[in-house]
């Protein structure tokens, strides 16, 4: 059946209505478009409007989802994309040109440095801007930064040479360290599924505890080191006996400040409950710091002149084998500010003995009172005997300049006879060395124990309160068939000390240690 026409439309136009539909298509079949001969007007007319609109949707150059073009890679900085055909064909024609004008500029680059390199000033006359690494500082003091190519080429044969030989020798250190690698590994793994012996760990010593710096196996090393912590500790304390004695400055907590108000735990940094010696001290240098202010204090309000002059003056005897010496203290006497000596050698100061016999010297107050180790006079060159009593005397001297004050005293020490060095008797095991003296009443005895050579006692043995009339000291722990020097001191109650000889002995390796048990003597015995 038709389908309807417009005859109205159609007589408008003077047209004589007909239906599409009854119109026939008598030209070939289209095979591009699907048109066949025989097929009515409205499907030739829909299929070629539908290939008409597929065509504009080809061509479009706005992006859509079927037809996304991108001309980033066309587009030069601030250039708008094409919004047709003939803007798209322009900047493609205007970018081919670009890049044949490029290609030109490029072209004649290197037909120039053709020509220039095929002329007679290359290679040794053509200028190179050379890198960094190769430029340099002349004669003169300029940078260089250019070379001709053969320099150039030159320089980096050199540098590559370089190279190769640095990369030789680093390859040289890489075999000995990987070498020191393996070897060190072994070594672990020897260590590690072996015994090794004494003798295969050897410790040198620190001089301080082996003077003689003799490398000693590893457990003989080890006992020497605890030898030491063991007489380190018989001269500080052990823990209980610090703790102890920590507990005694627990007295200040309560008492009254002397040169400031408040009680001491007021002061800053005070420890309440000091739990350490080093807290313990601490509060104790809070305390000196405290007497000390007081005492300042009371020193700035003492009298001028010679009143303020409080001497502390004493003196120490010290004898032993080719020693005798006598050294006057002046360290603890104040009120000096402002004084010197009244002559530039000092006071006149005289040591005579109970016989008779006297020396006479000088001995400058201010510098001795300035230092703690006091002033040294030797008696050995002398006539005075020093196992008499002692008196020594300072006539001294002191001026002022300021206020034209000249001070004068007589200062008077005596020191009594010295006690003669006891009978000794050594006896030796293999890791303990015995000692027995007979004592005189009213000294302190101190027993000390020296590797043969050593300058620093090893074990330190004080007898306060000797046992009379014989008394006997162990020094245990010590090594086998090693040898010491003994030496015994010899200190009365001013703290004069005698040195006696030192004894040399040494350790057995029989395994015989005091007490002697079931009949066994000690093999070794030295009676000084």
């Amino acid at each position: 059946m038709a389908l309807p026409t417009n005859s109205s439309l159609a007589k408008k136009h003077g047209c004589n209505p007909v239906s599409s539909n009854c119109v026939v298509w008598q030209g070939p079949d289209l095979d591009c478009i699907g048109l066949c001969h025989g097929d009515t007007i409205s499907d030739v007319i829909a299929k070629l409007a539908q290939e008409l609109c597929d065509l504009i949707d080809l061509v479009s150059l706005a992006p859509t989802s079927t037809t996304p073009f991108d001309f980033t890679c066309l587009l030069q900085t601030g250039q708008l994309p094409p919004e047709n055909i003939h803007e798209l064909i322009q900047l493609i024609i205007d970018r081919l040109c670009d890049q044949i004008a490029e290609s030109n500029s490029l072209e004649g680059e290197i037909n120039s440095i053709e020509k220039q390199g095929s002329g007679s000033s290359c290679p040794d006359n053509c200028i190179m801007t050379v890198d960094d690494c190769f430029q340099y500082t002349n004669a003169f003091g300029d940078l260089v930064t250019t070379m001709t190519l053969t320099e150039y080429a030159t320089a980096i044969g050199n540098k590559i040479c370089d190279i190769l030989d640095d990369i030789a020798i680093m390859q040289g250190q890489i075999s000995t360290l990987q070498t020191d690698v393996s070897n060190n590994t072994t070594d672990i793994t020897t260590l590690q599924s072996t015994t090794v012996t004494d003798a295969d760990l050897e410790y040198t010593l620190d001089p301080l505890l082996d003077p003689t710096g003799t490398p000693l196996p590893l457990p003989q090393a080890t006992k020497v080191i605890e030898n030491r912590y063991v007489a380190e500790e018989g001269a500080v304390g052990n823990p209980n006996i610090i703790y102890t004695n920590m507990i005694k400055s627990s007295g200040f907590t309560s008492e009254t400040r002397l040169a400031n108000p408040g009680q001491y735990p007021t002061m800053a940094n005070w420890t309440s409950s000091p739990a350490n010696l080093a807290e313990s001290y601490g509060n104790l240098s809070l305390v000196t710091q405290d007497l000390y202010d007081a005492l300042k204090y009371v020193l700035a309000n003492l009298p001028s002149g010679c009143g303020a002059i409080v001497y502390d003056y004493r003196a120490i005897l010290t004898t032993g084998p080719g020693v005798a010496t006598v050294t006057v203290y002046f360290d603890g006497t104040v009120g000096l500010a402002g004084f010197s000596d009244c002559l530039a050698v000092g006071s006149t100061l005289t040591i005579s003995d109970s016989d008779g016999n006297s020396t006479t010297t000088s001995v400058p107050i201010i510098a001795t009172a300035g230092v703690t180790t006091g002033f040294a006079v030797d008696l050995t060159t002398t006539s005075v005997d020093e196992t008499l009593t002692l008196t020594v005397t300072t006539e001294a001297c002191l001026y002022n300049g300021s206020t034209d004050t000249q001070c004068e005293k007589l200062l008077t020490y005596t020191l009594s006879a010295t006690a003669s060095c006891p009978s000794t008797t050594l006896q030796a095991y293999n890791t303990a060395i015995q000692f027995d003296f007979n004592p005189d009443i009213g000294y302190t005895y101190v027993g000390q124990l020296y590797y043969l050579g050593g300058v620093t006692p090893t074990q330190i043995i004080t007898i306060n309160a000797p046992v009379f009339p014989t008394d006997s000291k162990t020094f245990t722990g010590l090594l086998t068939n090693t040898d010491y020097e003994f030496e015994l001191l010899v200190v009365d109650g001013s703290g004069n000390i005698t040195t006696c000889p030192k004894t040399p002995i040494s350790t057995l390796t029989v395994p015989c240690d005091p007490p002697i048990q079931n009949g066994v003597n000690p093999i070794a015995i030295l009676t000084t």
